[in-house]
């Protein structure tokens, strides 16, 4: 049954996996993960079993919004999957929309590390990535004419550098970001 299922995970979680990730750099586990969840969704039998693990389905959930049609109302927000790695094994995670990004008009080496650490007194993370990404075309390349399980947005960011600290150049960024992401796509 889910109850136990989710029972099951949670003490894994907690009692083991929790413990082993907090005596590692965030920023590093969070590398990890990504490569993680990227091969995971490589495999129609990964994401079968990943979704077995962690998906949960009610016809309750969904809801229709704009001629969209979402599984359910929980998505992944912009800044986890920052260059759209993911984009294959969440739905299988069981979101039901994902946020890609911020991505910008170019690459973005974000801000100087470690831009992650942890608060364990408030059991809280500070994430102060600064946009690190690999800039709008080299994400586009990797998601045109993908089909997508559950509806992806785009986040879109203007590039920190010297070139978009001007009004113009800082529209011109958003503008190269937006036409080169706008439609890459299908769900």
């Amino acid at each position: 049954s889910i109850k136990i299922r989710n029972t099951i995970e949670k003490i894994i979680y907690k009692l083991i996996v929790k413990k082993i990730f907090f005596l590692q750099d965030p920023e590093k586990v969070h590398d990890r993960m990504i490569k993680f969840g990227k091969l995971l969704g490589n495999y129609k039998l990964t994401r079968l079993l990943t979704s077995l693990c962690f998906n949960y389905r009610n016809k309750i959930l969904e809801q229709e919004i704009l001629n969209i049609h979402f599984k359910n109302p929980v998505g992944l927000a912009a800044g986890f999957d920052k260059n759209a790695y993911l984009t294959d094994i969440l739905p299988a995670v069981g979101f039901g929309f994902i946020d890609i990004g911020s991505i910008t008009g170019e690459p973005c080496a974000g801000n100087p590390k470690p831009r992650l650490w942890r608060l364990p007194k408030s059991k809280a993370l500070v994430v102060n990535y600064g946009l690190a990404n690999e800039g709008c075309e080299a994400i586009k390349r990797r998601l045109y004419n993908k089909v997508f399980k559950v509806p992806v947005d785009v986040s879109v960011a203007k590039t920190n550098c010297k070139e978009t600290a001007t009004f113009e150049g800082g529209i011109k960024d958003y503008v190269k970001a937006y036409q080169e992401l706008a439609n890459i796509g299908n769900f």
